[in-house]
């Protein structure tokens, strides 16, 4: 591929991107649901439940919005979840869950936690429009069984200083047959010898990484990558990472050599390709 063409791929793809944010903008509001009004929150009756204004708290440790039951939905509704008040060394986390099953969460911005959303255990889960900004450790996270992450922009992870060597991830997935879709990543940074990924599947049996588009990703001396997969049977797929001016060690890094990946591009990696099986048709510049 020619300079030339690389770049009108990615103004393409840039376009389109934005022309999703802007289709985001305009999704309807929920109103069949019970608000949030104050923080902290415990989510323990299933159904919809929704914010009607931006919230914001100051809490360094905790969920600003827990979730204790399954088959909730939190829609934002294109409000803000606001943890900015912590500062760095929060151990806060924005919206939380550990166990229950069938979790949603949709359309708003969730900003300034240690990890903006975070699902563990279950099954299930879904995460879609959601712009998770300057969250400091990781943006979004799941790790249930089934779990689906699309259509979110991740933006500036990272900068922790509760511990000295920070790993960094804008979205890290687990459990069995993760999709990562269509998710737009910029801005990851790892302190230390701490870690930083745009999309980190770790501890997953399968899964799917297609269609996602990752910029700047930087870090101390620990390993970064704009895409790494620690599964055995994982496929990645139609990715872009144009990431030159940060030169992380690898684009796409299968970091225990399994796992395919075919059509994809990276752009200004040390290492575009490590590990795993490629499928054919997978660029670099």
């Amino acid at each position: 591929m020619t300079h030339k063409a690389f770049y009108i791929t990615l103004a393409a793809l840039t376009t389109a991107g934005l022309t999703l944010g802007l289709a985001r903008t305009a999704t309807a509001e929920t109103i069949d649901c019970t608000p949030i009004t104050t923080l902290p929150a415990v989510i323990s009756t299933q159904g919809v439940w929704c914010l009607t204004s931006d919230l914001t708290t100051g809490i360094t440790s905790g969920s600003a919005i827990e979730i204790t039951t399954s088959n909730v939905t939190i829609d934002l509704n294109g409000w803000k979840l606001g943890g900015l008040a912590a500062g760095t060394a929060t151990n806060a986390e924005g919206i939380a869950s550990n166990g229950p099953s069938n979790i949603t969460i949709r359309n708003g911005n969730v900003r300034g936690f240690r990890t903006g959303i975070e699902l563990l255990g279950g099954q299930g889960h879904l995460v879609e429009d959601v712009r998770a900004e300057r969250n400091t450790e990781t943006g979004i996270q799941t790790s249930g069984n089934g779990s689906i992450l699309r259509r979110n922009q991740v933006v500036d992870t990272g900068g922790s200083t509760r511990v000295a060597d920070a790993s960094a991830y804008g979205i890290l997935v687990g459990g069995g047959g993760p999709r990562v879709l269509n998710n737009d990543i910029d801005g990851v940074s790892a302190t230390g010898t701490g870690q930083g990924y745009g999309i980190a599947v770790f501890l997953a049996t399968g899964g799917i990484v297609e269609d996602n588009r990752i910029t700047g990703i930087s870090g101390g001396t620990g390993t970064t990558a704009g895409i790494t997969v620690s599964v055995a049977d994982a496929l990645v797929e139609h990715n872009l990472v144009a990431v030159q001016a940060e030169s992380p060690d690898f684009g796409i890094y299968f970091n225990i050599g399994l796992g395919g990946y075919r059509n994809n591009y990276v752009y200004g990696a040390t290492t575009a390709f490590s590990g795993g099986t490629s499928g054919g048709d997978n660029d670099s510049l």
